[in-house]
């Protein structure tokens, strides 16, 4: 580990805005703590649809905006007085999607308002938080999204134990304090001090982003696309259970042992042999999902949709943190801009949202009692997808991995893409990681052996490059084979010695 850095409490003021949304739509905390906590949508699977997907589609199609719209606009430094204004929209309007008159039109139009609005403005942090995330060290960045997850847990389960009104005043501030310390956030980052400050990716390699963003976006995917894959099973899964008109204490259990959950999951990701990746996130996901599926599948009693609807809930709330987490690092690498990295990545949570949520609803409409096949069947698609693809060197790449390739496989331009791709990990990387590459370049390694070296000059074990690259332990040993070759070293303490 390296030197410890206080991290300032107004960092994880992002752990807020995630709270209004576990309190919002992942738990309904704050709809069950009124007396008439359920909207009865007119109409059939449409409207019911409609009213599920409006502010996570909103949400969607305002972040795709931001991306669209980044080549014209300043950055999201320039932009704190939007995010401001942005925070405040989400506040404001929160309070609609609880208004209750006994009109179910006037109600249903009042929550479309409300969660439409919300959607918008909460959009927008999404991709302000990222940015500042983006333009912190990675080890500040990982331990504040950590900290402000299992933060914003214990938010949601103070305001489980709240009643009317207050629960909805309080779920509509959140946003607004959020914003607020976002602003505080960027204004102390601009006075941050060295160890504490990361000034991202060199201005070229943006500004490339930006002239090519669909280049930057196919990168992001490349290496992120598991995550949109997971989440849509995790909304599946969890959405079997009918939640009651009430919050009881085993739901409070639930939202404690999360916080364990997170944090568990988060000091994992930081300092665990993987680390923050979607190979990581498969590895442990996977069989959680699998087993909340299984017991809506084999155990439909109340118990068990509660327990695998738990589990969603646990996954969800790590996904979260990880998305936080992971995202940084295509910034940080001038793989892509950080409205484009992290706009990707909230787009992938939410579209899994939206595709698990409308699949559920139309098998729900088609056939009610069918609960049981689809959970079987989602079983089946979630384990071959996983076997298929995770065991490909070309699936779920990590951002040193697509940090070694050249951007282009034109050959005309391969030769510029390949100086650009060593100009954009110059451009960041500190002293030790540029003489890394720099001894790469001399010992003429390949692409994937430059990675495996980068890796091996970090103190990485074998069984660490092989998830972190995706490849086989034999491809490893081959690897490192090569590079000692190369290199003329014997020994790993003689490779190491190099430096």
């Amino acid at each position: 580990m390296g030197k410890r850095t206080r991290i300032p409490l107004h960092y994880i003021g992002w752990g807020l805005l995630l709270a209004w949304l576990f309190c919002t739509f992942y738990t309904r905390i704050t709809a069950l703590a009124l007396p008439s906590p359920a909207i009865e949508p007119l109409g059939g699977f449409a409207m019911r649809a409609a009213f599920a997907i409006a502010p996570v589609l909103f949400a969607v199609v305002t972040i795709l905006a931001l991306i669209a719209g980044e080549r014209r606009c300043s950055d999201m430094e320039s932009s704190k007085g939007l995010s401001f204004v942005a925070a405040c929209v989400t506040g404001a309007f929160t309070p609609l999607m609880y208004l209750r008159t006994g009109d179910a039109a006037l109600d249903g139009a009042s929550y479309l308002v409300g969660g439409i609005a919300s959607g918008i403005g909460s959009g927008f942090m999404w991709v302000s938080w990222g940015a500042l995330y983006a333009n912190l060290d990675q080890e500040t960045t990982e331990s504040a999204s950590i900290i402000a997850c299992a933060g914003a847990i214990l938010v949601a389960l103070g305001v489980s134990a709240m009643v009317g009104w207050a629960a909805v005043g309080l779920v509509s501030s959140l946003p607004l304090v959020s914003g607020w310390l976002l602003r505080l956030s960027w204004l102390d980052q601009s006075e941050a001090e060295p160890g504490r400050k990361c000034d991202g990716a060199p201005s070229r390699a943006i500004a490339a982003n930006k002239e090519k963003p669909l280049e930057a976006l196919s990168r992001v995917w490349k290496g992120s696309w598991g995550l949109l894959y997971l989440s849509v099973f995790v909304c599946i899964a969890g959405s079997f259970w009918e939640r009651s008109d009430t919050i009881s204490p085993s739901f409070q259990a639930v939202l404690a042992i999360g916080v364990l959950f997170v944090i568990g999951v988060g000091l994992m990701a930081q300092f665990g042999p993987r680390q923050t990746s979607i190979v990581f996130l498969c590895r442990w996901a996977s069989p959680l999902v699998v087993l909340a599926l299984a017991l809506v599948a084999f155990d439909a009693s109340e118990t068990g949709l509660f327990i695998a609807s738990s589990i969603a809930l646990l996954c969800r709330f790590a996904f979260c943190m990880v998305t936080q987490m992971h995202f940084a690092r295509f910034a940080k690498r001038g793989l892509a801009t950080p409205i484009q990295a992290y706009g990707v990545g909230w787009i992938l949570i939410h579209v899994g949202d939206l595709v698990g949520l409308l699949a559920f609803e139309a098998v729900s409409a088609s056939d009610p009692i069918g609960g049981r096949s689809f959970a079987l069947a989602s079983i089946v698609v979630l384990v071959a997808g996983v076997m298929v693809f995770l065991g490909r060197d070309d699936s779920f790449v990590t951002p040193a991995q697509i940090a070694a390739m050249p951007l282009a496989d034109d050959k005309g331009h391969r030769q510029n893409s390949e100086q650009d791709a060593a100009s954009r990990r110059e451009g960041f990387e500190d002293p030790r990681e540029q003489r890394i590459l720099q001894l790469a370049r001399s010992f003429g390694l390949t692409e994937r052996e430059t990675a495996v070296f980068e890796l091996l000059m970090k103190g990485r074990s074998v069984p660490y490059i092989r998830d972190e690259l995706v490849i086989s332990k034999n491809t490893v040993a081959t690897h490192v084979k090569h590079i000692y070759a190369k290199s003329g070293v014997h020994t790993r303490q003689e490779l190491l010695d190099l430096m």
